[in-house]
């Protein structure tokens, strides 16, 4: 009998016990392999990474299923379990693509954009931009320093947020005109303190 499998067999009984040292091992001895395995099927070191740490949380949540089948140690169960991982993965992104395909195309969100960041052009308008946006609601704020200043569109944007494109381009068009009022009304007003009150 193999000696790795005579220690997979030690480790196992420790695993079952409940032992974090005995985890510690497990991952030493098989993370790499679990890893290339992970990497071959999707040649992403990313995904391979994230597909990997996953194959061991559910060893540990599932120690007790943990099994050693025909004398070869724990290493084919990790590699199935990862198999299931992949598939997950696989059926996921293809749920995702599926719903991106129904969605509208995204609808231009127009001038105001353009308005404000022809803000960032002028060292003043900077300083009063940055100070109306210090006062917005940080979800309007967000919006606009990643659809307007940063340039991403909103569709990337609620894909990053876990938000949908609506939601995103709604709020962006809000904020918007909440910066564009508050923009109007301090360049109307003497040079003091903002005063602008975020709504709720």
């Amino acid at each position: 009998m193999d000696h790795g499998v005579t220690d997979d067999r030690h480790l196992l009984a420790e695993l079952q016990a409940g032992r974090t040292l005995a985890f510690h091992e497990l991952y030493d001895r098989h993370s790499s392999r679990v890893f290339t395995h992970c990497y071959r099927r999707t040649l992403s070191r990313s995904d391979a990474e994230d597909l990997t740490a996953e194959v061991f949380a559910v060893a540990w949540r599932r120690r007790e299923d943990l099994r050693i089948y025909n004398g070869s140690g724990l290493l084919p169960w990790l590699l199935v379990t990862a198999n299931n991982a992949l598939r997950h993965q696989n059926r996921s992104a293809a749920r995702a693509r599926r719903l991106w395909a129904k969605l509208p195309p995204p609808m231009h969100v127009g001038d105001i954009a353009d308005e404000v960041a022809a803000l960032a052009g002028d060292s003043h308008d900077l300083k009063v931009l940055h100070e109306i946006l210090a006062h917005l609601r940080r979800a309007d704020r967000e919006v606009i320093q990643l659809c307007v200043l940063e340039g991403l569109p909103p569709t990337v944007v609620a894909e990053a947020t876990g938000q949908l494109p609506a939601t995103v381009r709604s709020r962006l068009a809000r904020a918007l005109a909440r910066t564009r009022k508050a923009y109007e009304r301090v360049e109307s007003e003497p040079p003091r303190a903002l005063q602008i009150q975020a709504r709720n």
